[in-house]
């Protein structure tokens, strides 16, 4: 499913960013070069979420990006998954009306930085 903003076209679907993590880690240590270490801290329970794939990678990128400009020696990047009770969703119709529907959201997951 994807949706359409206007500067940007999202390609939303259901991934594990623990594995997106995984995956790119070669990648996230070829950008660190060799005066910084990356590590990735995962929760044993998957993060699985409703996510632009390319986004999570250039997110990730980021972090090693901005960690490396800051002359840090090792990054370590922790995802993990937390509960989320209500999501606010606001939506268009075919219409053009806007709408807000309240979904419960058993799961979202958080991506960061970890000391």
């Amino acid at each position: 499913m994807s949706c359409l903003t206007p500067w940007l076209e999202i390609d939303w679907g259901v991934a594990d960013v623990g594995a997106i993590a995984r995956e790119l880690l070669p990648t996230l240590c070829a950008s660190a070069g060799t005066e910084m270490s990356v590590r990735l801290a995962l929760d044993s329970v998957s993060a699985v979420a409703m996510v632009d794939r390319g986004q999570i990678e250039q997110i990730l990128l980021n972090l090693v990006q901005n960690s490396r400009e800051a002359h840090a020696h090792t990054v370590t990047i922790r995802v993990s998954h937390t509960r989320v009770s209500h999501a606010r969703v606001s939506h268009t119709d075919d219409t053009g009306a806007v709408g807000d529907q309240n979904h419960e959201q058993p799961l979202g997951v958080q991506l960061g930085l970890a000391k």
